[in-house]
C-alpha cells in the first residue's frame, strides 16, 4: 500500500493533479493520510466480510452464524492482515 497506492493519491493532490485542480486543499497532509487509511480499511472490511460466529444476537441470545460453530475464533484473514 505504501509503495503503490499512497504515491498515486499524493500525486493527485500535491502534484497539481486532478484533485488539486478541482479545489481540494490539504492541510499538512492529514486529508491524504486519513482518506487513504479509511478507504484501505473499508476495502479490507469488504474483502474479509463479517466475523460470523463471533457474536450473539442481543435479543435471542443465539449465534449470528447461519450454521453451527465449526471452530470459533479461527480466522486466517485476521492474523494475515496484521490485526
Amino acid at each position: 500500500m505504501i509503495g503503490f497506492i499512497y504515491p498515486c493519491i499524493v500525486a493527485w493532490t500535491w502534484g497539481e493533479g486532478w484533485l488539486f485542480a478541482r479545489g481540494f486543499d490539504d492541510f499538512a497532509g492529514s486529508g491524504i493520510v486519513h482518506m487513504t487509511g479509511g478507504i484501505a480499511g473499508l476495502v479490507g472490511t469488504l474483502i474479509c466480510g463479517p466475523r460470523l460466529g463471533r457474536f450473539t444476537d442481543m435479543r435471542t441470545g443465539k449465534s449470528l452464524k447461519e450454521s453451527e460453530k465449526e471452530e470459533p475464533n479461527k480466522s486466517s484473514s485476521s492474523p494475515s492482515s496484521g490485526s
